[in-house]
This record gives C-alpha cells, sequence and structure tokens, in this order.
C-alpha cells in the first residue's frame, strides 16, 4: 500500500540531548478487510519498574471504505 508502513521504532538513547521520558505518536491504518483505523499510542519510560506503561487509543470504521474515524457519541454502545 502507498503511503503506508508496516513497523515503527522509537529510538531514545539514553545519552541523547533531546532524551524524553514519554513519546506519544498517531497513527492512520488501512485494515486487511478495507476498514480504516485511528490509533495513538503514548510510550512512559521511568526508572526501574515504577513508571513503565503503554496507552493505546484506538477507533476502528466498520464500514469498509469508509474514512471518516471522527468520534460520534451518539454512537456509543450502551453499557453492560
Amino acid at each position: 500500500m502507498d503511503g503506508y508502513q508496516s513497523s515503527i521504532e522509537v529510538n531514545m538513547p539514553a545519552d541523547i540531548k533531546e532524551w524524553a521520558s514519554d513519546v506519544a505518536k498517531s497513527y492512520f491504518a488501512e485494515l486487511p478487510d478495507g476498514t480504516y483505523a485511528r490509533f495513538s499510542i503514548n510510550l512512559y519510560v521511568g526508572r526501574g519498574k515504577e513508571r513503565n506503561f503503554v496507552v493505546l487509543e484506538s477507533y476502528v470504521n466498520p464500514v469498509p471504505g469508509d474514512r471518516n474515524l471522527e468520534y460520534d457519541p451518539d454512537n456509543k454502545a450502551p453499557s453492560p
């Protein structure tokens, strides 16, 4: 697919001046079934094990070929 990457690498050596303890990235993807998704990934790195985690937020449009990925609160599924 044109314009799409199959993988992303975040390279953050400890000795660079621009080192940060968190990284936020946002992406769009076309899935194999023709649907589209938007997702963001936040990586948090701390000292030791007390603050190492990943936060993933995603939206998928279930209609194949439709690229609209805006959140519509009126279409929110009811809570179980």
